[in-house]
């Protein structure tokens, strides 16, 4: 598989996706325990990854990212959309060569 790209991922049991690249963005993927495995890069971007158990995370870059629009209506009004990203877990396991974070990202165990 080249590349899987996220949007809703529900389980009640383990989830387990091994790719070249794995790609969230704006989605939500719950399970009880959560295996993401990509090759290369695994992207989450403005999304929610969390697992009842564990989440378990393993590639050459990881990336949790929000992202910011700016909106701009007429001459004066700016108004700006963000969505933070998360990655949440009983027990997370992160296994990668770079994981770049910025500010309204989190990574939380429960």
């Amino acid at each position: 598989m080249a590349q899987s790209s996220i949007v809703a991922i529900t389980s009640q049991d383990d989830t387990h996706i091994t790719a070249s690249n794995i790609t969230n963005q704006n989605g939500v993927m719950t399970g009880n325990n959560i295996n993401l495995n990509a090759q290369n890069t695994l992207l989450n971007q403005s999304g929610d990854i969390t697992a009842v158990n564990n989440l378990k995370l393993k590639a050459k870059t990881i990336a949790n990212i929000a992202s910011e629009q700016t909106i701009t209506k007429g001459t004066n009004i700016t108004q700006s959309v963000g969505s933070a990203s998360n990655l949440q877990g009983g027990n997370v396991n992160i296994n990668a060569k770079m994981l770049p974070t910025q500010p309204a990202t989190s990574l939380l165990t429960t």
